[in-house]
């Protein structure tokens, strides 16, 4: 077996580098375009002026980052590029960020979840209030964990969804599904993680349902910052690290 020498690696990867730098070149200048199919090997890999190994490692590259799609027995396109799902190859890194860095991402999201309820106030549809208020009467009574975390989560979707914007969206799940790991509801007596969360919910719902956009941003805020305040006390108590 062939062994490769760290000069060789970094000569690899630099040759990478360039076919990358490349293939976004005449992505940026709309050479290719949306749902275009990437010329063969040979004739990208002449007209970049790299090799075809280098050129595979590009687009693999960028297929694990949604810029390009393989369709099996027809070849490689350009996708959509839509930013909501381009972002959802961030999510795996996100999911690595330690317990102080979650809390910075909660900063982070505080803002975001914020001006989503206010976009959201203006654009849910009396229908989507209507499912919003069903979610958050089940999370009054529920004394099921799973269940309530569950159902916290839909309520956040539905108004990400709501919001109109599917990047913004997209963001504040990823950051979400992060902190949610962190499973403090089962960290919590069940009736503070129940019965405070519950007034956040209610609290974001009713300025929703007046159509008050700058109320829901500062309820939105608030539901976030008491999250945060959880995760700060489980830490100093040892319970999170």
């Amino acid at each position: 077996m062939a062994v490769v020498t760290n000069g060789e690696h970094e000569s690899r990867i630099r040759a990478t580098d360039a076919a990358l730098a490349g293939l976004r070149a005449v992505l940026v200048d709309g050479t290719l375009q949306p749902g275009d199919r990437l010329p063969s090997e040979p004739e990208l890999s002449g007209r970049l002026g790299v090799s075809r190994g280098s050129l595979w490692g590009a687009v693999r590259t960028l297929v694990t980052l949604g810029v390009l799609g393989v369709r099996h027995g027809d070849g490689t396109y350009v996708t959509a590029m839509r930013p909501g799902t381009m972002l959802q190859s961030f999510a795996w890194a996100v999911d690595l960020v330690p317990l102080d860095g979650i809390l910075e991402l909660n900063e982070i999201r505080r803002v975001l979840d914020a001006h989503a309820a206010a976009l959201a106030a203006a654009r849910m549809s009396d229908a989507q209030l209507d499912a919003l208020e069903s979610l958050v009467e089940k999370m009054r009574a529920e004394e099921d964990i799973t269940v309530l975390s569950r159902l916290d989560n839909a309520f956040h979707q539905m108004i990400n969804a709501a919001c109109g914007n599917e990047t913004l969206a997209e963001i504040i799940q990823i950051f979400r599904h992060r902190g949610d790991r962190l499973d403090r509801y089962r960290l919590l007596p069940l009736n503070v993680a129940r019965d405070v969360s519950w007034l956040g919910h209610r609290a974001i719902y009713e300025a929703l349902r007046r159509r008050d956009g700058q109320a829901a941003a500062a309820a939105a805020a608030a539901h976030t910052q008491q999250s945060e305040s959880w995760i700060r006390e489980l830490r100093a108590e040892g319970v999170l690290s």
